[in-house]
């Protein structure tokens, strides 16, 4: 069971335990006027959504979310009411990754944990392969060829710099139509990763090739052994010393676009952190001028508020932010002995 649905049901059933319970210690001649509270929150709850603009009505478009603002009356307790809000979906988009970049990540991830090295994608896949067949076939081989061998079946800087590469196109990707950089720089980073990528095959061409001729080598029969690892061992240490510009520089690029992209993840939390605040505000301002709509609601119970999605984002995206204000505040707020700041230092908020 997905873990949000969980979350709601237990919530659903905390709501309606309250209800039982509550309802069962209301007698029937102290028990309030249930048709006059139903006017009420329906007044209010109309009236509020209409004034955060979750009706639609501020952009002028149909919101399919419109309605979708729940309100629920427990006798002894008060009036309950649910707002979803398109801050909650945005929340959600934050620094979203592509799909591809995830399911790689989690491939890595794995991959790491099992102690098998980073995930190979599909054409490196030979390589991997090809390496292993030689140790296998160094194994019945000479000793002097051994050592050499190992060097060659260790060299991973094909997947490493693979990754380097694919982490910085996926950057680019989702710094596409930033405001971070313009398409210039990202046309200049999209050059360099492919001229990053042909050295990149050129190289592992050249380590291919050397790994061909050992294999072969190995099946035969060689007077000059020792001159022969020399000239291999030569041959490593040279392609070695091309290819670390090439990893270094793939590897920098992968974490200067990486970066960008967490500057405007940064921009995006920023923004939303912003329009949060200001939402809060609006709902606490609504709450004060119409408050008085709830007139039936008895003086000792509560209007409470469920802002679906806005809770602690450390608690999870799940968790939805409570605000939980008292009539007599409402009523205060009305008689301008409070205004709406006041109201929301006097009430209770959490995350749950």
């Amino acid at each position: 069971m997905m873990a949000w649905l969980k979350d709601l049901r237990i919530k659903r059933s905390l709501i309606l335990s309250g209800l039982l319970l509550t309802s069962a210690s209301v007698s029937a001649q102290d028990a309030p006027d249930y048709s006059a509270i139903e006017k009420n929150m329906d007044a209010f709850s109309t009236v509020l959504r209409e004034n955060l603009g979750l009706d639609g009505s501020r952009s002028g478009n149909f919101n399919p979310f419109a309605n979708m603002s729940n309100a629920y009356y427990l006798a002894g307790q008060g009036v309950v009411i649910e707002l979803n809000t398109q801050l909650s979906r945005s929340r959600a988009t934050i620094g979203m990754r592509s799909l591809g970049t995830t399911l790689q990540q989690l491939a890595d991830n794995f991959a790491q944990r099992t102690g098998r090295g980073p995930a190979a994608r599909g054409e490196y896949l030979q390589e991997l392969r090809d390496s292993m067949a030689l140790s296998r076939q160094a194994e019945d081989a000479p000793e002097i060829y051994r050592e050499i061998v190992r060097q060659i079946v260790e060299v991973d800087f094909p997947s490493e710099v693979d990754r380097a590469l694919r982490s910085a196109r996926e950057s680019l990707r989702e710094l596409s139509g930033s405001e971070i950089v313009d398409e210039e720089m990202l046309a200049e980073f999209d050059s360099q990763m492919d001229a990053l990528g042909e050295e990149l095959k050129n190289n592992v061409g050249d380590l291919r090739a050397m790994r061909e001729e050992i294999s072969a080598a190995l099946q035969e029969a060689h007077e000059n052994r020792e001159g022969l690892v020399k000239e291999w061992q030569d041959s490593l240490n040279d392609l070695l010393q091309r290819v670390e510009p090439i990893r270094e520089s793939a590897i920098e690029k992968a974490q200067e676009l990486s970066e960008l992209r967490q500057q405007e993840i940064d921009q995006q939390q920023a923004a939303w952190d912003a329009q949060l605040a200001q939402f809060q505000s609006d709902v606490y301002s609504a709450v004060c001028e119409y408050g008085v709509l709830l007139r039936e609601l008895p003086s000792d119970e509560h209007l409470s508020l469920i802002l679906k999605g806005l809770g602690n984002k450390d608690a999870g995206p799940s968790e939805d932010l409570i605000i939980v204000l008292a009539k007599s505040d409402l009523e205060r707020c009305q008689s301008a002995e409070i205004n709406a700041a006041q109201l929301r230092e006097r009430a209770q908020h959490y995350s749950f």
